[in-house]
């Protein structure tokens, strides 16, 4: 079997189609359509007023010498443009990801991003917030306007997450289950607060703190996995991650890819749409390269498991039969002891009449009890495998 993987790297150096064409919607649709999907949901993209969101372009056009290489803009167009291009990619849900740098700033983004959602019902209710002394007050207040999601960006607000303005915040949140994105990676650029060690210290104060580490956690991907392992609320997104752009400079390391088969639906699509250097088709085909290997693995790992079953059962009913005999085979004996018959093989032989042990029902009993052990060892795929 071709591995998905290696045929959708091979897609990374096709000339894609232009953007915000019919033909680049169709290839996006006939990727999600060839992976049985019914659409996309794409839980890590951009809208933002238009002034913050040209600062933003701004910041990405001159960041070619902090990175080594240039971040060109695929999808810089009007808003109304980008929307409709994720309309027709069939993207059937999204969200805004606005994400203050400053105080002062995320009450009014807040704000901003309650209008948007409700002229655009696809966009998930986005809101975001920044360590100052009202913080846990609007954040109280998106919370009850109905707040799908939030944004947090520890590197560019250059904020600890442990900030003591904070703790109301991050109470409210673990209370609501209201999800996270937050941006709490050393990439593309390490930051005062970034890294694994801040959010670890968070989840050990509010362990049931529902996050979604962007950009699965690049480049400290093992400890983000860890983290991901240990909490139950903790989940990843793909933003830009097994991409050529991403694995240029912080590859996702191959020996980690067994375990993203364990965390089965907690990793979540995410695009980083429209601030992405190369085409939706790339990044979703590469996080959907990664998925189908993931599914490739949970089946192998799926028929092992169920011939070391059925191995374990192929030697319960030996031993259950052999047990079953010797204890008709005593029975009979101590029958036949007192009728003067003679056993055979198990089977008392009278003078008068012969009866034997019935073999069928011993193994109609031993087969259901197999068969229930059979389903109570999970042999039976889990959803989280068939989720993603």
């Amino acid at each position: 079997m071709t591995d998905p993987a290696h045929s959708n790297a091979a897609h990374d150096h096709d000339t894609p189609p232009a953007p915000f064409t019919a033909a680049e919607a169709a290839a996006v649709r006939q990727f999600w359509l060839s992976l049985g999907l019914p659409g996309i949901i794409d839980v890590h993209t951009h809208f933002m007023p238009r002034r913050v969101m040209d600062k933003v372009w701004a910041y990405f056009d001159s960041v070619g010498p902090l990175l080594g290489r240039e971040w060109p803009i695929t999808y810089r167009a009007d808003e109304d443009v980008r929307v409709s291009a994720l309309q027709a990619f069939g993207v059937r849900a999204y969200s805004s990801m606005i994400y203050p740098h400053k105080p002062n700033m995320a009450e009014w983004l807040n704000g901003w991003a309650v209008d948007f959602a409700a002229h655009h019902p696809d966009c998930l209710h986005t809101a975001t917030f920044y360590p100052e002394p009202d913080a846990a007050s609007y954040v109280s207040t998106a919370i009850e306007r109905g707040t799908r999601v939030f944004k947090s960006h520890i590197q560019v607000g250059d904020y600890s997450p442990l900030d003591p303005s904070l703790t109301g915040v991050w109470a409210q949140i673990a209370d609501s289950r209201v999800p996270v994105v937050i941006h709490c990676g050393s990439g593309p650029a390490p930051g005062r607060f970034t890294g694994p060690e801040p959010i670890a210290a968070l989840l050990r104060q509010f362990p049931s703190l529902p996050l979604i580490v962007a950009h699965m956690g690049t480049p400290e991907f093992g400890a983000f996995l860890d983290l991901a392992d240990t909490y139950e609320n903790v989940r990843l997104d793909t933003t830009m991650s097994f991409t050529d752009f991403s694995e240029q400079g912080a590859p996702f390391p191959v020996e980690l890819r067994p375990r993203l088969v364990d965390l089965g639906d907690k990793i979540l699509f995410g695009s980083d749409y429209p601030n992405i250097p190369y085409p939706y088709t790339r990044g979703a085909r590469r996080a959907g390269a990664t998925g189908a290997r993931r599914r490739l693995a949970a089946r192998r790992a799926l028929r092992e498991r169920c011939r070391t079953v059925r191995s374990r059962q192929r030697r319960v009913a030996t031993r259950r039969r052999d047990q079953s005999v010797c204890d008709a085979a005593m029975r009979a004996r101590t029958s036949g002891r007192r009728s003067g018959g003679t056993v055979l093989g198990g089977c008392r032989r009278s003078g008068s009449a012969s009866s034997s042990v019935s073999v069928a029902a011993v193994t109609a009993a031993t087969a259901a009890s197999n068969a229930s052990e059979f389903a109570a060892d999970g042999c039976r795929i889990p959803l989280t495998l068939r989720t993603y």
